[in-house]
């Protein structure tokens, strides 16, 4: 296969991994540089999306808690440094689709995993004008376009939550922004409060993990892969050549390793069926084939006309 002609299936393939927690696979796709940028375009594409990001998110949530990440976050290796960054753009898309916590669970949620973030930074005694960036991606100024937004995109009715979220808002922004410069504060802060602070948020976080994962779980649905080898009918209509190429190539039982070996080559053998490689060959089936077959003789009196001998009628 050409890897221009099957653009989505690392994504396809990705989608399905983190809903099965086929580690192998996601770690081949994550260390394959044209693997990883396609899952990200097709995750982030407003037009037809590929696969559900919600599969990712439930993956990621399930890492964050079984490596103790938060409860580390002034010790988070390099490698992972973006991950809480990822989980919290994936919380809000995510969020938006299901809704599958209450606003008040969501927004504490949210304003911890942004917490926690910023802190990694000031811990690690990051330079301020680093800190102020992602403090501008998580908290930016709240302006009545910003708070516009916000209403808009979690489709909040009751103007009380919205004026507590504002709050909230303001205060996170104003403790990080002290922390970020005042270097006297930020001493004091680390001494005196850091590590309640730290303990509480990080508790707290992981309770709302839980009840995300659960709630993810019952709802999320079918990755597009599974889609694909239940509902024949369905593909075997559709116009999008790299599902019909999936379809064509993975079983329904195909295993963590089976993805692997998918992936190392494109070009998947059919079992014990080669692929043929000429349009000739793909009618050479037929050359075994003789004229006289297309008669309605059995195949036992085919075989007596072949060798001279023809049946007796009647008797």
């Amino acid at each position: 296969m050409s890897c221009s002609l099957d653009n989505a299936i690392p994504s396809l393939l990705f989608e399905h991994a983190c809903k099965n927690s086929y580690n192998n696979t996601i770690a081949y796709i994550l260390n394959n540089e044209d693997f990883t940028s396609q899952v990200i375009s097709s995750c982030s594409s407003s037009e037809d999306k590929q696969v559900k990001p919600v599969f990712i998110f439930i993956n990621l949530l399930k890492k964050l808690n079984s490596l103790n990440i938060l409860s580390n976050i002034d010790s988070i290796p390099e490698e992972l440094s973006n991950i809480l960054s990822v989980i919290i753009d994936l919380l809000e898309t995510t969020y938006r689709q299901y809704n599958f916590i209450s606003l008040k669970k969501f927004f504490t949620f949210l304003s911890e995993l942004k917490l926690l973030d910023l802190l990694s930074l000031i811990v690690k005694n990051v330079e301020s004008p680093k800190i102020l960036q992602k403090l501008n991606q998580h908290f930016p100024r709240w302006s009545s376009s910003y708070k516009e937004t916000v209403e808009k995109n979690y489709n909040i009715e009751n103007s009380k939550i919205l004026d507590k979220v504002e709050e909230s808002h303001a205060q996170c922004r104003r403790l990080i922004l002290k922390l970020a410069v005042d270097l006297t504060f930020r001493a004091k802060y680390m001494t005196e409060q850091y590590t309640n602070d730290v303990d509480r948020i990080v508790k707290e976080s992981i309770c709302y993990i839980k009840e995300a994962i659960n709630a993810l779980d019952s709802c999320a649905g079918s990755s597009l892969l599974e889609t694909v080898v239940k509902d024949e009918e369905n593909v075997a209509d559709g116009r999008d050549l790299s599902v019909q190429l999936l379809f064509e190539y993975v079983q329904p039982e195909i295993t963590d390793d089976g993805l692997v070996k998918f992936l190392e080559d494109l070009e998947p053998s059919l079992n014990s069926q080669p692929t043929a490689s000429a349009l000739t060959s793909c009618l050479s089936p037929f050359d075994s084939l003789s004229e006289d077959e297309d008669s309605d003789l059995s195949e036992s009196e085919y075989e007596l006309s072949q060798s001279g001998c023809h049946p007796i009628n009647g008797s």
